[in-house]
């Protein structure tokens, strides 16, 4: 038998399924939120990470509605809802014009690794929930990373972010000289599990060059900087995507901090956080480059490489727009 409600009823499933969402993004996907909802009803339990339940609620009839939330229980949900909002709007220290509808900000970092992207990752954790991405494929339509046991994702889920929700999202791709990427990855041992990631090819990655002299000698992009930039950087297809990029030149940023501050949209008291250059000392680097001399792989990068350094400033934007 339908179970029949009236149309207060109704409007109260409609905001407790509305609130649910947001306690969902700012408890579930929040960056350490404290609060964890809870209400019991019909031997059901109600918590914020049911979220995708009540996503995939949103537009259906009454009937499937009120089996996801039951009426007699909306008033003292929406109570505990309501203040887990606020504490975890107070929680969080994003910036307030961020934070409209009491929601953390949600910082997607980029990058085909060896950029700087882990420490800036890092310094966003500070301003909302922060992940760390080693995706080439981007998305027409942005969607969460893949679940995975820790903050880095190297790809995206099939839970896809509502429209009504992407001002809560910056997506940042951070890009550096592939030649120096590349001497980071050599220095540290060819990471084949990050090779994999970047080109989901277990054999190619299985039987790559294991020093610098054979990635040279073998003058092929053996991880896949070149397809990540090509298909990050592609400003036609990225004006198909429902979401804006925001770039970052490693080599350049640095000196532009409150450009990028401006950009991500962080209060300007962010600026004293800011992290350097690079994680490793001057000292490190510099064996890095002895180790690894740029000649012989810039044959193999040369037009990302000057794309980088010649063409690409340290802020720019890609996709459908507006931008800032």
């Amino acid at each position: 038998m339908k179970r029949e409600i009236n149309s207060n009823s109704w409007a109260s499933v409609v905001l407790v399924a509305a609130v649910a969402v947001a306690v969902g993004a700012a408890g579930t996907l929040g960056n350490d939120m404290p609060c964890q909802p809870s209400g019991t009803g019909s031997g059901r339990e109600y918590t914020s990470d049911r979220h995708p339940r009540v996503l995939s609620k949103i537009g259906l009839d009454a009937e499937d509605a009120a089996e996801a939330f039951h009426v007699s229980d909306v008033q003292a949900l929406e109570k505990n809802i309501r203040s887990c909002i606020q504490e975890s709007a107070e929680h969080t220290s994003a910036p307030s014009s961020f934070r409209a509808d009491q929601r953390p900000v949600h910082f997607f970092v980029i990058s085909y690794g060896g950029s700087g992207s882990k420490t800036f990752w890092h310094f966003l954790r500070k301003y909302g929930k922060s992940y760390h991405i080693h995706d080439p494929h981007p998305v027409e339509e942005l969607h969460m990373p893949a679940p995975t046991h820790t903050d880095t994702a190297m790809s995206v889920s099939k839970h896809k972010i509502p429209t009504a929700d992407l001002h809560l999202f910056r997506v940042i791709v951070q890009v550096r000289d592939p030649c120096e990427a590349a001497c980071s990855h050599l220095h540290l041992g060819l990471n084949k599990n990050h090779c994999r990631n970047m080109l989901n090819s277990k054999s190619h990655c299985l039987n790559g060059p294991q020093s610098y002299e054979e990635y040279v000698q073998r003058g092929e992009d053996h991880i896949g900087f070149d397809r990540f930039y090509q298909a990050w950087m592609d400003p036609e297809k990225a004006k198909q995507r429902n979401y804006n990029i925001v770039i970052l030149n490693f080599h350049k940023m640095w000196d532009h901090k409150e450009e990028v501050i401006r950009a991500l949209g962080l209060p300007p008291s962010a600026i004293n956080d800011f992290p350097t250059s690079s994680a490793a000392s001057e000292e490190e680097r510099a064996k890095v480059k002895a180790s690894c001399p740029h000649d012989g792989l810039y044959k193999i990068y040369k037009n990302v490489t000057d794309d980088i350094y010649f063409r690409l400033p340290a802020v720019s934007y890609l996709g459908p727009g507006p931008f800032p």
